[in-house]
């Protein structure tokens, strides 16, 4: 909502943003791209989905199922899941050459706060904490391996930005 008011207060309608340079296909700025496009960009595509930058957040998805009788579990999900539909219709999915899930910045306290619900609820779970400490562990080594070495020097203009085939290349 608060996104909204901003982008109808400086780029004239809550779904335009300064990205944009004039009307693209769909008719609403720049949120006319593909729903599955981008859905499946930004959660499993190798250069930008959550399944390999930030593995641990999507156990918050458990964390919405049974924590969803709490409010704050229950609009924490439904906020997160808005905004990735949202982000999906985003013609640029991809968020320009950055590292990780870009566009998935802003909801990432909201899945920490299912991924908190899932915890609360399954720590004493052997097979979770397994699935915890591995997911977490891969999350942690994908940001350090990020911080220390992206971008390669040749990364920059060697590539076709707008060629979505690069963001699904391992």
């Amino acid at each position: 909502v608060a996104l909204g008011l901003f982008n109808t207060f400086v780029w004239g309608g809550p779904l335009r943003q300064g990205y944009e340079s004039g009307e693209r296909p769909g008719g609403v700025g720049a949120f006319g791209g593909s729903l599955l496009d981008g859905l499946g960009g930004l959660i499993v595509s190798p250069g930008r989905g959550l399944v390999w930058y930030s593995p641990v957040l999507l156990l918050g998805v458990v964390g919405a199922f049974v924590g969803w009788r709490i409010p704050l579990v229950r609009w924490s999900a439904v906020a997160a899941l808005v905004y990735l539909l949202l982000m999906s219709r985003f013609i640029d999915w991809w968020g320009g050459e950055t590292f990780g899930p870009r566009l998935l910045i802003e909801t990432f306290p909201l899945l920490i706060v299912l991924l908190a619900a899932a915890v609360d609820r399954y720590a004493t779970k052997r097979w979770f904490r397994w699935v915890f400490g591995v997911t977490t562990a891969w999350s942690i080594a994908v940001q350090l391996l990020g911080a220390s070495s992206w971008p390669p020097p040749t990364w920059f203009g060697a590539h076709d930005l707008f060629d979505r085939s690069s963001w699904w290349s391992i």
